[in-house]
């Protein structure tokens, strides 16, 4: 019994350990002339004040990221920004992003 409760509690926690996260993730075309193409930014906005984005996902792991690390595990506060732009070619349809209040993925099929 006692296990079934601590077990319980622990997908309880995780769910809502996975929600916590207030963020707003769009995606935006551009023309990169130096490719003669379009491409495409990730944009991570945070919706509170002190989320650390510890990794980004893109296409669940089969799209590379462009953007270096040190550029977008930053902290933000409410408002500010982040770019991640994956590498020329793919399309985003997917972007996980891991944070210190939680991970959450977002769908842009």
């Amino acid at each position: 019994m006692m296990k079934k409760i601590l077990l319980l509690l622990i997908l309880v926690g995780s769910t809502f350990n996975s929600f916590a996260v207030q963020l707003k993730v769009n995606v935006q075309n551009y023309y990169n002339s130096l490719a003669g193409m379009y491409s495409q930014h990730v944009y991570i906005t945070s919706m509170e004040n002190s989320v650390a984005i510890n990794g980004v996902t893109i296409n669940k792991g089969n799209c590379r990221i462009g953007t270096s690390p040190r550029e977008y595990r930053v902290t933000l506060k409410y408002g500010q920004r982040v770019r991640v732009t994956p590498i020329i070619g793919c399309s985003v349809l997917e972007v996980k992003v891991a944070t210190n209040k939680g991970t959450k993925t977002y769908s842009f099929k």
